[in-house]
């Protein structure tokens, strides 16, 4: 397995940018699916763009977290906290 990318890589060597996109698609898609549901299941209502939202929030989070694996949780939880209120703050209005 290829230690940049988060599905398991299919070819050996060719590809890297294929499993990139890939591996982007699942996240946002994981992201923003599970974004969704939250909100339905709070609020009984949601926005397709707050399904967007959320999927560009997880993949966001995910890079940093990725990159910066030693810093401690609580520098995590703020950086994600700024990251998602910054988002939020954007696309909603």
């Amino acid at each position: 397995m290829d230690k940049s990318s988060f599905c398991e890589n299919t070819k050996s060597g060719d590809g890297k940018m294929l499993n990139k996109v890939r591996d982007n698609t699942l996240i946002f898609s994981m992201g923003g699916i599970l974004y969704g549901i939250t909100e339905l299941l709070w609020r009984k209502r949601t926005h397709w763009t707050m399904v967007i939202t959320g999927g560009f929030c997880f993949l966001v989070l995910f890079r940093i977290f990725t990159r910066i694996r030693e810093i401690g949780n609580i520098y995590k939880c703020m950086i994600g906290s700024f990251v998602i209120t910054t988002v939020e703050f954007t696309v909603g209005y």
